[in-house]
């Protein structure tokens, strides 16, 4: 935040200027002095340029008592400047309190910063209820008084908020900032206008306001004026296109913009656009962008780091930046950082415990190397207690299918000792094809692995092998029996399962179907006769 009443003098006047309006150093000693009369409107700007004064050279308490004076005045730009010295702390107390105080005095008075302060206040003090009424009128009353910047803010929350109601008035509202040199303005028109989403898509204005953005200084705007001008979209006016585009990302970079760093960083280690290749440059621009949360750039330090063949190899710090990148959603970083953990090295000890969460984090991301690495762990029960084995067999169904033995093996062993969630995967391991386009390994095992499920009562097998037997498929066809699988299945939770059952009822006969629904009652009396299976611990 800023005051709105900064006037530029020397710095000689500016110490002339606190000294004489400084409370402390009054000359008058009177015990009879008579009450100071109201300040003439030239008296407050007089004190107003001292008490800015004094801020220029760091001497906030001169500065808030002479602006908390003039405040209660009545004046709104010492209301406004006071209110923010106390939320800033500067010159005394943090006061929030008494600064909102101030500062809607200010705005009252239709003082443009102080409204757009004000709604910057009451939208902090709404948190994730999101912008309220107040907040909006007085955003809305700055923006009619010309406050670009309320504008803005204004029109950007009423796109999140409601863009099918507000969408053409919050454009106005971005524009209008816009065409007041508010620079993120000028650059959110650009991306508007290249959508197409809120009004037709107009390329050629979203560049000149995508250009003007950029030349203004604003880093995401040059970052994406590199990216146009490198993807041929742009032609630069003069110049190598090459060089243009680098030029763009380095301002980016410099402006402390992070995927800017991330792509100088790249650009650097491989000798991209006529760079010659650089690690400490690359490295530094990596460690900037990391150090804002840029999980490309985080990632690309932890490998750099782990194999130690450009940079001296730390693998603690290796494991830390995949960490960092995973926990922005990278499963290729938290596959590897549960490789570091599981394998170790210098100066970094096995951790299976570790290792494991990064694997099951890298699986739920979705890393085809974390669910097979799973899976061999499982299958070579590796484990312990760390997990139920039936939860594992997802993971050991994903290694059996990319060729592990051994999985296969565990799946095998582990069916034969009853455990329902091992013999479905059997039959799905068996009713997949080896390669796509393939026939299925083997129907005929696949139908009996989900039979043998099916009596243990396990749902997704019941309809499996009621499919296999509707369509004779691995099995002899047989109506009645797939009717009263499908049926047990409907009955379990299988929501597609009552449809195809019901498709089956038009082509048996009423006796058939008689006979099915009095199988799957007793299948029901035989399951609720049998005692309850004890389950590992946490199933």
């Amino acid at each position: 935040m800023t005051a709105k009443f900064i006037p530029s003098i020397p710095l000689a006047t500016a110490l002339a200027l606190v000294l004489a309006a400084s409370p402390a150093l009054s000359q008058d000693t009177s015990e009879t002095a008579a009450p100071p009369a109201a300040p003439t409107e030239t008296g407050i700007q007089t004190q107003l340029v001292a008490a800015s004064a004094a801020e220029a050279v760091g001497d906030f308490i001169t500065a808030r008592q002479i602006y908390v004076t003039l405040a209660e005045a009545g004046s709104a730009d010492a209301q406004l400047n006071a209110g923010i010295l106390m939320i800033e702390g500067k010159g005394g107390p943090r006061d929030m309190a008494e600064a909102s105080r101030l500062i809607e005095a200010a705005a009252a008075q239709d003082h443009p910063a102080a409204l757009r302060i004000a709604g910057q206040i009451e939208m902090a003090n709404a948190g994730k209820l999101g912008m309220t009424a107040k907040a909006r009128a007085y955003w809305a009353r700055a923006a009619e008084l010309g406050d670009g910047d309320a504008a803005y803010r204004l029109g950007q929350l009423m796109l999140r908020q409601s863009p099918q109601e507000d969408g053409a008035k919050a454009l106005d509202l971005i524009r209008f900032a816009a065409e007041n040199d508010h620079i993120a303005a000028q650059f959110r028109m650009s991306e508007l206008l290249s959508q197409g989403r809120i009004t037709p898509a107009r390329p050629e204005e979203a560049i000149s306001w995508l250009s003007k953005s950029a030349n203004a200084g604003y880093p995401e705007a040059q970052f994406y004026m590199a990216q146009a001008i490198e993807s041929g979209a742009v032609t630069p006016k003069s110049g190598d296109a090459t060089e243009v585009a680098l030029n763009w990302f380095r301002r980016a970079a410099d402006g402390g913009f992070a995927r800017a760093q991330r792509v100088m960083g790249g650009k650097y280690l491989k000798g991209d656009a006529g760079l010659e290749p650089n690690i400490d440059e690359a490295m530094r621009f990596f460690r900037l962008a990391a150090a804002q949360g840029e999980p490309g750039a985080q990632f690309n330090l932890g490998v750099l780091l782990a194999s130690g063949t450009q940079v001296q190899q730390n693998l603690p710090e290796a494991v830390s930046f995949f960490q960092a990148a995973s926990e922005r959603g990278m499963a290729d970083a938290s596959y590897r950082a549960g490789f570091l953990l599981e394998t170790g090295g210098p100066g970094l000890p096995v951790n299976i415990n570790r290792a494991f969460e990064f694997y099951v984090r890298a699986d739920q991301q979705g890393s085809e190397d974390a669910r097979l690495r799973l899976g061999e762990l499982a299958a070579a029960n590796v484990m312990g207690d760390r997990i139920a084995p039936h939860d594992t067999v997802p993971w050991v169904l994903h290694a059996a299918g990319q060729g592990h033995e051994e999985a296969l093996s565990w799946l095998e062993t582990e069916a034969d000792k009853g455990m329902r969630e091992a013999m479905h995967a059997l039959g799905a391991f068996y009713i997949s094809a080896a390669s796509e386009g393939d026939e299925p390994r083997d129907i005929e095992k696949a139908a009996a692995w989900y039979a043998k499920a099916s009596q243990a009562d396990y749902p997704q097998s019941q309809i499996e092998y009621a499919r296999l037997l509707s369509q004779g498929q691995g099995v002899e066809q047989d109506y009645l029996a797939a009717h009263k699988w499908f049926n047990i299945a409907a009955a379990r939770g299988i929501a597609e399962a009552a449809p195809l059952r019901d498709a089956l009822t038009d082509l048996m006969d009423p006796e058939d179907i008689a006979s099915a629904q009095a199988e799957a009652s007793a299948f029901f009396d035989h399951i609720r006769a049998q005692p309850i299976p004890k389950r590992d611990e946490g199933e």
